[in-house]
């Protein structure tokens, strides 16, 4: 069996990075205000500065305020780019590995995610689990730049000395559940990391839309390729298409990466047997006293029905994939820290890239 796990910022920042765009905007913006009036850069800038705490998305942002030439678009993004590396830099130095219940964590989130299913969900899961009749190889989709989920992963295998992972509450067959590869879709830290929008479509200005050479500049997919990572592509949509089950952690399935989404619409639709599970913050699971429990589960529905939709199916459709996707409220998951010290200010980290950017 193969399980793929899909990781996003929610990752990093439940374990105390300060990684969403957000944390990083007002620095960005401070960084650039020795710039020319006429820089298209600051003006950039200005689009966003008045309500820049509302893009919790810079990649929507920008695709709602870029304008100009094509050199334009490339410097903008070149500039964001280099300081938020910075800023991510940064707070993966205070990372600290050492948290004794760190592994024991992950290891269970690996292995024993679905437990926290509510009713049929769980009975669904458990008998996909049962049904297995091989080992268990679980591969990576990081959509963030930064390194810490390869970190935790090295540190696991370095404590343990194996990629086997060991279940806990698990009682079928034994099967061993082996760590896999981890595909750094959008790039990493310390190389080219991948900052953009999924289509020219989603720019507002009509000029930049209906420039053909604007999507080597902005648009994901032919970033991978021109920069000759055409392979990082083909192996997602390989590792999707391979997968049995999907978790997803910290992903907002937004529309800066909606054509990926529909690798997984297209996957979901394939087989009954493919199971999508989503951990979702901030959400009402968990508030419904569990000795009436129609309520809790019609909440549940309603999480469904919006990520149904998100991944682009219609309303019609909701009820037929419903024993396909799960949903699992993430407030108790991972439920460690790699950054505690908060003694390293914000302010620190905004001279670092103010200083580097002079």
């Amino acid at each position: 069996m193969n399980i793929t796990f899909l990781i996003g910022n929610g990752f990093d920042v439940n374990l105390g990075l300060k990684t969403k765009y957000t944390d990083f905007y007002n620095t960005y913006i401070k960084s650039n205000e020795k710039r020319d009036d006429d820089d298209p850069v600051k003006k950039f800038c200005y689009l966003i500065e008045n309500n820049y705490e509302t893009w919790s998305d810079f990649e929507m942002a920008f695709a709602s305020n870029a304008f100009g030439t094509k050199e334009d678009v490339r410097d903008i993004l070149y500039d964001f780019s280099s300081k938020f590396v910075k800023h991510l830099k940064a707070q993966e130095e205070l990372c600290n590995y050492s948290n004794e219940d760190m592994l024991d964590e992950f290891r269970w989130f690996l292995t024993n995610g679905y437990t926290y299913l509510e009713g049929r969900d769980k009975q669904i899961l458990e008998k996909r689990y049962s049904d297995r009749k091989e080992n268990t190889v679980i591969n990576f989709v990081n959509f963030n730049y930064t390194n810490t989920l390869d970190q935790i992963i090295q540190k696991y295998i370095s404590d343990t000395g194996s990629n086997n992972l060991v279940q806990y509450k698990y009682s079928g067959p034994t099967f061993y559940e082996i760590l896999g590869s981890v595909l750094h879709i959008h790039g990493s830290l310390g190389g080219q990391i991948i900052l953009g929008i999924d289509s020219s479509e989603q720019l507002a200005d009509e000029n930049l839309k209906n420039n053909d050479l604007i999507d080597r500049y902005c648009v994901k997919y032919n970033i991978n390729v021109d920069i000759g990572n055409q392979q990082i592509e083909n192996d997602f949509i390989n590792l999707i298409n391979n997968s049995d089950i999907i978790y997803a952690y910290g992903i907002s399935f937004g529309a800066s990466d909606e054509s990926r989404w529909r690798f997984i619409y297209r996957w979901l639709k394939t087989s009954p047997n493919h199971k999508l599970i989503v951990y979702k913050h901030s959400t009402d699971i968990k508030k419904y006293d569990r000795s009436y429990l129609r309520k809790l589960l019609d909440c549940i529905e309603g999480y469904k029905n919006e990520y149904l939709s998100l991944l682009g199916f219609n309303e019609t459709e909701y009820e037929k994939y419903y024993n396909q996707i799960f949903v699992i409220d993430s407030a108790d998951v991972l439920d460690f820290k790699l950054i505690q010290d908060d003694s390293v200010t914000d302010e620190d980290n905004e001279e670092e890239v103010l200083a580097a950017s002079t």
